[in-house]
């Protein structure tokens, strides 16, 4: 209402931003997971793998995914959650490098990995299902 249209699509583009960095590691890391549990079990193909090793690789990977682009995710919502400064005293940030800069110099690396044990832990059964 008082933000207009324009502020339901606030962090849409780092959304994305997240999500690309997000899928590539994870992918990435979910390949190597599955050649690894193949060298430990002396099978061939990741299809001769069961499902414990299928999930475990799963997992591994979300996790590994999620920790690695925290920072990315955090300032992604921090700039989707900011609001008007007349009603609200959430910081403003103009771009996505002045919420870097701003977030590193001010709270420092502590700044840019808050939440990450609970992101982590929410994502981990999220990719191994």
């Amino acid at each position: 209402r008082h933000e207009g249209l324009r502020s339901l699509f606030r962090g849409y583009a780092l959304t994305v931003g997240t999500f690309g960095p997000y899928s590539m590691l994870y992918f990435a890391a979910y390949e190597q997971w599955k050649a690894f549990f193949c060298r430990k079990r002396g099978v061939s193909s990741a299809r001769e793998l069961g499902s414990t090793d299928i999930l475990a690789s799963a997992s591994a990977s979300g996790g590994f995914a999620a920790a690695t682009t925290t920072p990315l995710d955090i300032i992604k919502t921090r700039i989707q959650t900011q609001g008007d400064v007349k009603f609200q005293h959430a910081k403003q940030y103009k771009s996505t490098w002045e919420a870097l800069k701003r977030i590193a110099s001010e709270e420092g690396f502590r700044g840019l990995t808050r939440g990450m044990a609970a992101r982590v832990l929410w994502i981990l059964p999220q990719t191994a299902i």
